[in-house]
């Protein structure tokens, strides 16, 4: 997408099919987020160990069975507070449309001039180096159709190294989120319990593991 402008041009994936194609609700449950989890995390360390880098993505977790997962480029979403701020507001439609159960945001750190959560934090806040690169990932989760419009959201940080090419560790969360990649995007529903991060048995970094929040 152009700088200062919502990503609609930079939608991806698909419906997964016609009206007809279009199966039952699939219904919130612990293991589909957990599976989403997985599969967004393993497509985005495949990209970046292919690759080299990793485009700023939003996967969309589809309420209905038989549909693929939805993805929408967000490459300028961090380039400035007015290219977030419209960015934030064609994703809370595009989920709202397409009533989504669960949302990852994916960005390197090295690509979000805003904002950047990670500046002016203690050590106990934000344990790693100012050179240390890496992937954020954050996550939202709800169950559509329920009355609370409140969401539950996590947010983890995936270590890359401070050289040009890194190699991805395991992925853990800050040990304070004080500041997350984004307003609530999927703002309504019942708040859901959020899965801990499946291990992938990368590297793990050499920060010790923060406690669960």
């Amino acid at each position: 997408m152009a700088a200062g402008t919502a990503p609609k041009a930079g939608a991806e994936g698909g419906g997964g099919g016609g009206a007809g194609a279009q199966g039952a609700p699939i219904g919130f449950s612990e293991s589909v987020i957990e599976n989403f989890v997985r599969e967004t995390l393993t497509n985005a360390i495949t990209q970046f160990a292919q690759q080299g880098e990793l485009k700023s993505i939003v996967y969309v977790q589809p309420a209905v069975q038989g549909e693929e997962m939805r993805m929408v480029g967000i490459e300028a979403a961090f380039a400035s507070p007015s290219a977030h701020g419209e960015c934030v507001n064609y994703l809370r439609t595009f989920v709202a449309d397409n009533k989504a159960l669960a949302v990852i945001v994916i960005a390197e750190k090295k690509n979000i001039a805003f904002p950047q959560v990670w500046q002016e934090r203690s050590k106990a806040q934000w344990q790693w180096g100012e050179g240390e690169q890496g992937i954020f990932m954050q996550l939202d989760a709800v169950a559509p159709g329920a009355t609370h419009k409140t969401t539950e959201r996590k947010l983890w940080f995936i270590p890359t190294g401070a050289g040009k090419q890194g190699t991805p560790r395991e992925p853990v969360p800050p040990r304070a989120l004080v500041a997350t990649l984004s307003p609530p995007l999927a703002h309504a529903g019942r708040a859901a319990p959020l899965p801990a991060l499946p291990p992938l048995g990368l590297k793990r970094s050499g920060a010790p593991p923060p406690p669960s929040y």
